[in-house]
């Protein structure tokens, strides 16, 4: 038959101009070093974060199966240093704390320059509280030594009220002192929280309180999350912590939608947003691009294309697109057939024509015209070989693909 398949069509040609590579590699025999390296890195990351979603959700003993397991099989894997701190608070959380110094003595032995060294000794100091100090071994015998009496107990004037707050209080009374702020006002709290981080970036009352701050539904929750990670002062846990927590996002009356707009209107926001998107784990960046399409605005559009055209990354653009495909107005549509027709990245132009598939307002004529814009550096007579009937099938295919 001279006609082929249309997407017989696009997966050849995508086949081409991506997979070409991959084969030679594949031809070559087994992985190099560097793939086996990204591998492990990879698998060493998945069982991390299994660990970290049991470990947040008060499934310590769970939580530690997991982390064991991943220093187990992967030893060398990128960021076992923050592994190691997850076991040692996870045996900690298990009062285990013999075990948990162990595991600091490991760590330090491996990881003598890790970025994590300053919270794993914060972990350190915590296991040794009064009840743990030195005088607490001592004991005086009595007996036929006389024991001299106690010395009259003077009773002290009441502190004035001006010198009890000039007492630097405990990081537990400061966390509770801001949880009660956001609780009160959500985002009165954030603002604190953020001037806060100015005076010490990695604040552990702040740190503490992240879980109000993405329950409370405020709008200021996301722009807030998004300038701690994309700030270079935070320590690994609070980065950590912080991604955990915009992925848990309240979006009560479209808080993050509100609140990706907010952000991108603000100066260098597109560049910050899109910096963290990349950065963070892609189904955390899904459900808040999936969150953000909730808000009824048409300014949502707008802040999505921008973030899209900020980013080069490929997984970024992709789920801004299926995103975007699920918005009904004809901006929407006019954004996606744009993206069809002259984006150079033909993944992501596949995605775009796939989403366009599965929209209503879009019928096989569109798609044909749209389809004839393709064409391969590798197979240039491929706008010839696109028959008109194959919109019909490449519709199905995709709708079969996206599905949920």
């Amino acid at each position: 038959m001279k006609s082929n398949s249309l997407l017989m069509t696009f997966t050849i040609a995508a086949s081409l101009l991506v997979g070409a590579p991959q084969l030679q590699a594949q031809t070559r025999g087994q992985q190099t070093p560097a793939q086996n390296a990204q591998a492990q890195n990879d698998q060493a990351r998945v069982l991390f974060g299994q660990g970290s979603d049991l470990w947040y959700a008060g499934n310590f003993v769970d939580a530690e199966k997991k982390f064991r397991e991943a220093l187990r099989r992967y030893p060398t894997a990128q960021y076992s240093d923050r592994t190691s701190f997850f076991l040692i608070a996870t045996l900690i959380e298990l009062a285990r704390a013999d075990e948990a110094l162990s595991e600091i003595q490991k760590f330090n032995r491996a990881y003598p320059n890790s970025p994590w060294k300053t919270d794993v000794e914060e972990k350190r100091l915590s296991l040794y509280g009064p009840s743990r100090s030195a005088s607490a071994g001592y004991h005086v015998a009595t007996g036929s030594i006389p024991v001299p009496p106690a010395p009259p107990r003077v009773v002290a004037p009441p502190t004035p009220f001006s010198v009890i707050l000039r007492v630097t209080p405990s990081p537990s009374l400061e966390h509770e002192h801001l949880r009660i702020a956001v609780q009160k006002d959500a985002n009165q709290g954030i603002a604190i929280a953020r001037e806060r981080l100015k005076a010490n970036p990695s604040d552990p009352a702040v740190i503490a309180t992240f879980g109000e701050i993405a329950g409370s539904g405020s709008p200021q929750a996301f722009p807030f999350f998004v300038v701690v990670l994309a700030g270079k002062g935070p320590s690994p846990n609070m980065w950590t912590q912080a991604e955990f927590s915009l992925g848990r996002l309240k979006n009560d009356n479209d808080a993050v939608g509100k609140g990706l707009l907010e952000i991108v209107k603000e100066k260098d926001g597109v560049p910050i947003v899109s910096g963290v998107f990349t950065r963070i784990q892609p189904a955390t960046t899904q459900k808040v691009l999936n969150q953000v399409v909730e808000v009824p605005s048409v300014d949502k559009l707008v802040a999505l294309e921008k973030v899209y055209k900020g980013t080069p990354a490929q997984p970024v653009r992709i789920f801004i697109l299926q995103s975007v495909g699920s918005i009904p107005e004809t901006a929407a549509r006019d954004f996606l057939t744009e993206v069809a027709k002259t984006e150079r990245n033909m993944t992501v132009r596949t995605m775009a024509m796939h989403v366009l598939a599965t929209r209503p307002d879009v019928d096989e004529k569109t798609l044909n015209d749209i389809f004839e814009t393709v064409v391969s550096p590798a197979r240039p007579g491929m706008r010839g070989q696109i028959s008109r009937g194959g919109a019909r099938e490449f519709r199905d295919q995709s709708t079969v693909q996206l599905a949920p």
